[in-house]
């Protein structure tokens, strides 16, 4: 965790961002009372002082369900109004001072092992966008016209009924490898996303769309995630998209 601040830090010295942005720190557990200790950890640093303070944004604990070759069991996803209010955020976070900082940085440290650390800035979104969902779906890509994949999927989405979630699309900014988006999708319940999944099997319009987007995309894998705790008092997701 304490590798992303301070890579957030380092970026935000050079570059400025008003697009929000969210930031993954993936962590492997290989127990539930370790899994539990994270949870614990994360709900009193999220309660206190400093964080009702200091941090505008919000955080979604997540529990993978299924994804591939990723060694990573849950992950903390950090979204930001902008870099530099992440940057604002995390600086305070390393002061050596700060208790609850310290605190919450030593469970996950002693709990979990670090795999990852993930950078995206938020684009776009169609659907309604809902502080509900719980359920995501993640679907990295390579794309060689970014503008042309957002042309496509207005067409599709202009034209598809029904959609019962929420589809946001995402550059991916930073240590995400030979990918270069995201996108991600939000269902309340699995038996919704289940419903929406056997629809998309014999539609003509997402068929035609998948086809259309394999001249422009590679696509790099897929995740399926499940937020097991959200805190977002401060920014709702319709606040983060807006």
């Amino acid at each position: 965790m304490k590798k992303l601040l301070i890579l957030v830090s380092l970026i935000v010295s050079s570059y400025s961002y008003a697009a929000p942005i969210w930031a993954e720190f993936q962590i492997k557990v290989d127990d539930p009372i370790k899994a539990a200790s994270i949870a614990a950890a994360t709900d009193r640093y999220m309660k206190s002082d400093f964080v009702k303070n200091n941090f505008n944004g919000s955080v979604h604990l997540n529990v993978y369900v299924s994804n591939g070759e990723n060694p990573a069991t849950h992950s903390l996803v950090w979204l930001f109004p902008s870099m530099t209010d992440a940057s604002v955020f995390q600086t305070k976070s390393l002061d050596p001072t700060n208790r609850a900082s310290q605190e919450f940085f030593g469970a996950l440290s002693q709990n979990s092992e670090a795999t990852s650390d993930l950078m995206h800035t938020f684009v776009t979104t169609w659907g309604d966008v809902s502080n509900d969902d719980r359920v995501w779906e993640v679907h990295n890509f390579y794309a060689t016209d970014a503008g042309k994949v957002v042309n496509l999927t207005n067409k599709m989405m202009a034209s598809m009924d029904g959609f019962p979630g929420q589809l946001g699309l995402s550059q991916n900014t930073y240590g995400n490898g030979d990918t270069s988006h995201a996108f991600t999708v939000g269902f309340e319940t699995v038996e919704e996303m289940e419903g929406w999944q056997d629809k998309l099997a014999t539609d003509p319009v997402f068929n035609k769309w998948l086809v259309d987007m394999g001249d422009v995309v590679e696509w790099k894998g897929s995740e399926l995630v499940v937020n097991a705790a959200v805190y977002d008092s401060a920014l709702t997701m319709e606040e983060f998209v807006e």
